[in-house]
């Protein structure tokens, strides 16, 4: 451990914090661009749509694909035009998949592009990009033509080094949508099947199948919400597999919902146009037709963050990966109908990051890390620890055996639990001991 890390620490430069790894996409050295045209302003919800995906062997009336799961993201290899192989994270949140990274070495040839401005969630200024059209896909199996990509001038979603793997776009759902989708959360597999084909499962207990409501080719569907003053409030959200927490809400968009008096404004996430702030609260109940939900913690953006994500369909939020990863769930975007069952997942608690940094990975693919966010408040900070500190080990063992999965998952264990971290800080060694706690969350 110590050579390894001293070898990267040397290549490390604390003005560049993110390391040598943070490439940003290079038009000129790594697109190959056919065409142009005039600047323009857009939103994600403002471009034409792609064509769908059909299978390679046009007899074919399955095909089952794996996945990697994440942070509850959902990651699978593609090809655009014929490319190396490029690791995309699978959201049904957006209508234009997104190309936002791609390291040195790497060359892709896009067609028919124009420059634009994107704005989405988040409370940073427009984003440049070119929005390039006319491409081909193959995943694995499936392929397509005629595909719409954003491609971000700057690489401000910095998924290789959050994740700890090379992540070089997002993949929008609607490519999927001529098929009925089954995503086993449990096997990390997906399986696409011929709509003529498939056949739904008897009905049971089981499984609960429901209307999909679709908008500019996302899903939108009806759950429900218990309130500390036993309402239950109906709720349209847009399921968003690219979304790792659980459900987050507009506040404005249900009569009478009141913060919690005292809580604390918090980070809680990264949108395209720049940070995600709010809060988070835990709510009674969380419910899926039959499927109920106890103790779900939920993020509640504030106005500023989401003023670019409303629009037509007049939803209440978004339902994301921390509650679809409790269950197996069949997409039919052909029938709009939805089907859920439970998996082992399902009885877990709802958890957050009880320690208060926030880590990346300068080298994804390499067990290297260092603090890139401390919350204020938070155990980490009252201890000590500082932005841009390199992690050594964690409760005794060194960084390097450890995943980025594995040590959010000790962050986000029971409160009370102790944590020991030791850091590398400009060659020197400091030993901090903490323990867990809920600095930001209220209960309602």
């Amino acid at each position: 451990m110590i050579h390894q890390f001293n070898e990267v620490h040397r290549h490390m430069n604390r003005n560049n914090p993110s390391g040598t790894a943070r490439v940003f996409l290079c038009i000129s050295a790594m697109l190959f661009i056919s065409a142009t045209a005039p600047s323009q302003f857009t939103t994600l919800n403002q471009v034409e749509q792609s064509k769908e995906l059909s299978f390679s062997n046009p007899r074919q009336r399955s095909l089952k694909l794996a996945f990697k799961s994440i942070n509850n993201l959902i990651i699978i290899p593609i090809q655009v035009n014929g490319s190396d192989t490029l690791n995309f994270i699978l959201d049904t949140g957006i209508n234009t998949s997104i190309i936002c990274d791609l390291t040195t070495g790497e060359e892709l040839k896009l067609n028919f592009a124009r420059e634009i401005k994107l704005q989405g969630l988040g409370t940073g200024t427009p984003l440049e990009a070119i929005h390039a059209f006319g491409n081909e896909i193959n995943v694995s199996g499936l392929e397509g033509i005629n595909q719409d990509y954003f491609v971000l001038l700057e690489n401000v979603f910095q998924l290789s080094s959050k994740l700890g793997y090379q992540i070089h776009g997002i993949l929008s759902y609607s490519v999927f949508n001529s098929f009925v989708t089954e995503i086993n959360y449990d096997k990390e597999e997906i399986i696409f099947y011929d709509p003529e084909y498939f056949r739904y499962k008897n009905n049971s207990r089981l499984y609960a199948t429901l209307p999909l409501i679709i908008h500019d080719k996302k899903p939108f569907m009806l759950i429900s919400l218990k309130l500390p003053d036993g309402r239950i409030i109906p709720l349209k959200v847009m399921i968003d597999t690219g979304a790792s927490s659980s459900l987050w809400l507009d506040k404005n968009t249900i009569k009478d919902f009141k913060i919690p008096a005292g809580e604390k404004k918090t980070f809680l996430g990264s949108g395209l146009s720049g940070d995600v702030n709010g809060y988070l609260v835990r709510i009674d109940k969380v419910s899926i037709d039959r499927f109920n939900l106890d103790d779900v913690i939920i993020s509640l953006p504030d106005s500023v963050s989401i003023e670019y994500t409303t629009g037509p369909e007049q939803r209440n939020g978004s339902l994301g990966a921390e509650i679809l990863r409790r269950f197996n769930i069949v997409i039919d975007f052909p029938n709009e109908l939805i089907t859920f069952s439970k998996n082992n997942k399902f009885n877990e608690p709802f958890s957050y990051n009880m320690c208060g940094i926030e880590l990346m990975c300068p080298y994804p693919g390499l067990n290297f890390y260092q603090v890139s966010k401390v919350y204020s408040g938070s155990p980490a900070e009252k201890a000590g620890i500082l932005k841009y500190d390199f992690i050594y080990s964690i409760n005794g063992t060194d960084a390097d055996e450890l995943s980025l999965n594995e040590i959010y998952k000790l962050f986000q264990g029971k409160a009370g639990n102790k944590i020991k971290i030791t850091i590398d800080r400009s060659g020197q060694r400091i030993k901090y001991l903490f323990k867990l706690e809920q600095y930001i969350m209220s209960e309602f």
